[in-house]
């Protein structure tokens, strides 16, 4: 899976080697990459805040993650359903929400504001 972020300058791909990989939407060069996350039996969607500040996915752990899309480092872990891949996921456009699914499960977190 993969997607621009909001402001049209890089796209993000899941990556089957546990991987996230940012690009430079015209030179296509890697920008980041981000790890933590497992995704290697699964297409899992990810998701950019509205200010463009960080990442989010799912895992395959049933755990979906934050990362800065700056540094790469991982700045929030949940705990969605143990061991059930949260393979689905979208981000409010404006409001610090997100949106969550795995298997038999759907849930709407609120997020800690992130700084840009």
């Amino acid at each position: 899976y993969g997607g621009l972020t909001h402001d049209g300058q890089c796209y993000i791909l899941s990556c089957n080697d546990n991987t996230l990989k940012l690009f430079d939407k015209d030179s296509g060069e890697i920008l980041n990459t981000f790890t933590g996350h497992e995704s290697k039996d699964y297409m899992l969607e990810n998701a950019v805040n509205a200010k463009d500040s960080h990442i989010i996915s799912g895992s395959a752990s049933g755990e979906i993650f934050s990362w800065d899309l700056i540094s790469s480092k991982i700045t929030h872990k949940y705990v969605h359903t143990v061991n059930k891949p949260v393979v689905s996921l979208s981000y409010h456009p404006t409001e610090d929400f997100l949106l969550t699914a795995c298997e038999d499960e759907i849930k709407l977190w609120g997020i800690p504001k992130m700084e840009e």
